[in-house]
């Protein structure tokens, strides 16, 4: 069945809206890998600071001592991805880089006698764009709620 060209207008206006939202969690994400900052559902929380072998080890190399942790080039925050999950409806945050699930979750080190990686999760939306929150109101919610009431919905 063909839909009408008020159907077309309703679902280009959506996908405009759901498209600028997920630039938005993008640019978030972003935001919180830049300023080592875990997003989660209870509140943002900084990164585990590098222990004193590794300071020496990113000194002796060239990468600078300290900061910034998790950009030794740029291959990890350029994998980050925001999309959405046609399916579910659900926005999906993910990285194709081969060491992402290690940072994300954290990892035992190999090395006998070695500290363990910390997890230093950057895969995750911060609050305020989860359900709820400040962004996702201004950026969702509400666009959502005029669209529906120009098309006489609610």
């Amino acid at each position: 069945m063909a839909k009408n060209s008020q159907d077309q207008r309703f679902e280009k206006e959506y996908n405009k809206i759901v498209k600028n939202f997920v630039s938005v969690i993008e640019k978030k994400v972003i935001d919180n890998f830049n300023k080592e900052v875990a997003g989660s559902g209870k509140g943002d929380y900084s990164w585990r600071k590098l222990e004193l072998p590794t300071k020496m080890d990113r000194h002796y190399s060239g990468y600078g001592y300290d900061k910034p942790i998790l950009k030794r080039s740029s291959s990890l925050i350029n994998s980050i991805k925001v999309t959405l999950d046609t399916s579910t409806n659900n926005i999906r945050i993910t990285s194709d880089s081969p060491y992402a699930k290690t940072h994300q979750f954290g990892m035992k080190n190999p090395i006998e006698g070695a500290k363990d990686i910390p997890a230093r999760p950057f895969l995750n939306a911060p609050k305020s764009c989860r359900n709820g929150g400040a962004t996702y109101i201004k950026h969702f919610r509400d666009p959502l709620f005029k669209l529906f009431e120009k098309f006489n919905l609610i």
